[in-house]
């Protein structure tokens, strides 16, 4: 095997690699996540540490939610949860289960939150 033909597979090598990277991140670092509804109420769970994860939930519109914010052994500035549209600021256990209720929303409501230096952030999106 010649050095040119090295050269050609090492690109495709990098090639693939960067293309797989760039699918299974979704090319934006976004997380998505997903509720569990069950008796016309939904829930989900967001880990806490080093961020939110998922940092980003789809959830239905029109029933009442409550998140389940799931925090072991986090030491990190994630603690410190912010939600503005429900004017909702806590300092989070480091380890342990924080529950917080929202009304029903309509369709197309955005809720953000974050941790108290805007670092890390997650986003709900009702449909």
């Amino acid at each position: 095997m010649n050095k040119e033909n090295i050269k050609k597979g090492v690109l495709v090598l990098v090639s693939l690699g960067i293309i797989f990277f760039v699918i299974t991140s979704g090319g934006s670092g976004t997380v998505a996540g997903t509720s569990t509804v069950l008796d016309g109420k939904q829930e989900a769970t967001i880990k806490v540490r080093g961020g939110y994860t998922p940092n980003e939930i789809t959830l239905k519109a029109g029933i009442p939610t409550r998140l389940n914010f799931e925090t072991k052994n986090t030491y990190d500035c994630s603690l410190q949860l912010y939600i503005p549209k429900l004017d909702y600021s806590n300092t989070l256990p480091s380890t342990g289960n924080t529950f917080i209720s929202i009304e029903p929303q309509t369709v197309g409501s955005e809720i953000t939150g974050s941790c108290g230096m805007n670092m890390y952030g997650f986003k709900l999106k009702f449909i």
